[in-house]
């Protein structure tokens, strides 16, 4: 009977730190790295978009300058620009979704009781993260497909194209902290929204 017992709390004992160990191994490494990880994505989709909004900036007022000189422009001007407009939004959209202001419907959420909250957002970046990855297969596949040139810079679409699932591996690495959040037992669910209340504006 004593042996017995002591077994039993033995075992409880050990599931115990199991426990404590495996939340302290969750949240203390991996949550902070999925949280560094994406500060430096973050980071990088900053000063990528900084990049190409200057070059586009200047692309555009240079091509003007040359066709009210009379010079008629540069050829390849609208083709590289939309090529950095394109690659601006996907990077972007990284920017926009880390503060929140991705459009969505919250409305579900708010009338729901506190303790369905949680798995609701969890459930719906679920969603996003699943997509996201989809999104990045299905565009690097087609960028490694395809054999066409641009028609101006004669440069393989292949780089332009590299752009959506570049930008999909940092949207990514800033949708982790999102769908690992809901997780944590001491947050607060409305944290982790992808689309956040702003503030209503004074008249």
């Amino acid at each position: 009977m004593r042996s017995s017992l002591r077994e039993r709390l033995s075992r409880f004992r050990q599931s115990l730190k199991f426990h404590f160990f495996w939340r302290s191994f969750f949240f203390d490494r991996i949550y902070s790295g999925i949280l560094r990880a994406g500060e430096k994505a973050a980071w990088l989709s900053f000063r990528i978009l900084l990049v190409y909004t200057s070059a586009l900036a200047l692309i555009i007022v240079t091509n003007g300058i040359a066709r009210i000189l009379g010079t008629g422009g540069f050829s390849w001007a609208e083709e590289l620009s939309s090529w950095l407009l394109l690659g601006a939004v996907f990077v972007g959209s990284g920017l926009a979704l880390k503060k929140g202001l991705h459009v969505g419907i919250t409305v579900i959420i708010e009338i729901t009781p506190r303790f369905t909250k949680r798995p609701f957002v969890f459930a719906g970046n679920l969603f996003v993260t699943l997509f996201l990855i989809c999104v990045i297969v299905v565009s690097l596949v087609a960028a490694l497909k395809t054999p066409d040139k641009g028609t101006t810079l004669k440069i393989p679409l292949l780089f332009p194209y590299m752009q959506l699932p570049a930008a999909g591996v940092l949207i990514l690495l800033q949708m982790l902290p999102f769908l690992a959040g809901p997780l944590l037992k001491s947050s607060d669910p409305e944290k982790y929204l992808l689309t956040q209340i702003l503030p209503e504006e004074g008249p």
